[in-house]
């Protein structure tokens, strides 16, 4: 959640190489995710998938998109129609393994 990588700063990348390079994914309703944090200055090495709300900042979903990241605007109207649609995303995109961190 936007709320960890916000507060914690999390790389998420995995701890010992392998065949598969991990998604990273940040569910950021508002696009608060900052340019200097560890999970957009690693974009281009690890890639990193924010999925935003209809409100987010357009200049700042911009700046992360240059920044390395892949940015989804989604424009459902409630958070938990807007997490459906990610996890239906992952599903179409074969991922198999999902490891959430959900905060406190």
């Amino acid at each position: 959640g936007s709320g960890t990588a916000l507060h914690d700063n999390p790389m998420l990348n995995p701890r010992e190489g392998g065949p598969r390079i991990p998604l990273r994914i940040v569910f950021d309703s508002q696009a608060r995710t900052r340019i200097e944090s560890n999970l957009v200055r690693t974009a281009h090495q690890y890639p990193t998938l924010l999925w935003v709300g209809p409100n987010a900042s357009r200049q700042q979903v911009e700046l992360l998109r240059d920044h390395g990241c892949e940015v989804v605007v989604s424009h459902l109207p409630t958070t938990a129609t807007r997490l459906e649609a990610l996890l239906f995303e992952l599903g179409r995109r074969r991922c198999t393994n999902v490891w959430c961190e959900g905060g406190s």
